[in-house]
Formats: structure tokens, sequence, C-alpha cells
């Protein structure tokens, strides 16, 4: 994902985002980490959202609202990847073969596919009003989201 990010790093602020200090000295244990990375590129904004906390087990997923500002089109092309238990990730999908210590040669493709990044949902386009794309999104613990806007 941050591979798809180019151009210029922008702002972010986030009501969840947990201090690298805070991080150091206390881990990620109370409170999970919501925070994220924006670059613009021409006429694209990338946006990479995650939630995590140190306790790599299931957890309540969170509401996410993003708000991309200062945009001078009608209408946005968004494109939402997505790493978690069910897209984009080999881990998972070795653990549902029975984590096999030798893989076969259709273990091993069926990882390398599951291992490659997914749209969550297929793009569609959504309306800025008054220079602002809003989306909402359910981000489970432990997972990513890549959001790519383009005009």
């Amino acid at each position: 994902m941050f591979g798809m990010m180019s151009g210029q790093r922008i702002l972010v602020h986030s009501s969840n985002e947990r201090s690298v200090a805070d991080i150091i000295d206390e881990g990620v244990r109370d409170q999970n980490d919501i925070h994220a990375l924006a670059s613009k590129n021409g006429n694209s904004i990338c946006v990479m959202i995650w939630n995590y906390h140190d306790d790599d087990e299931k957890g309540v997923s969170s509401i996410i609202d993003l708000n991309v500002n200062d945009l001078v089109n009608e209408k946005v092309l968004v494109h939402h990847y997505r790493i978690d238990d069910q897209f984009s990730n080999s881990f998972e999908k070795w653990k549902s073969l029975g984590r096999p210590q030798q893989v076969t040669d259709s273990q091993y493709k069926a990882l390398e596919q599951a291992g490659q990044l997914q749209l969550f949902t297929s793009p569609e386009w959504i309306t800025v009003k008054n220079g602002k794309a809003s989306l909402q999104l359910d981000l489970p613990r432990q997972g990513v989201s890549f959001i790519q806007l383009t005009w």
C-alpha cells in the first residue's frame, strides 16, 4: 500500500492517534492507535488508515469518518483496498490451510493469491460537497485500509 502512495505528503488529523512517545512508553493496549498517512500527486489523493493494537487478537472494529478537504472537483472516484483477516492476507490463508510447514504447489499458489492487494469495495464515484469528500468505513482491529481518490 505504501508503495502506491506518491507525490507530496499531506497533513492528517486523527482523533484517536497515539503519539510516538506514548506508544514507546506504554505500548498500544488501553486504546487502539487509529491514524493515517496521506499524499497528493496530480489528480489523486491517497490515504492509508490503520487500526492497530499490540495484542494480535480479534477486537472491536472502529468506525472511521474520513474527510478529505480542499477538493475542487464536484465528484471523485474512490478505490478502497483492504488488508485484514479476510482480505489481502496470506498469513490468514496459511492458518486456514492448517499452518503447514511444507506447502504443496497448489497451497503455494493459494497463498500467493491471498497475499495480493484486493479491493474491499467496488470503485464508486462520490459527490464532493463544499470542497470536501466524506466517507465512513468500518475498520477492524489490526486492519489497514487504503483509499485512493481520483478526479
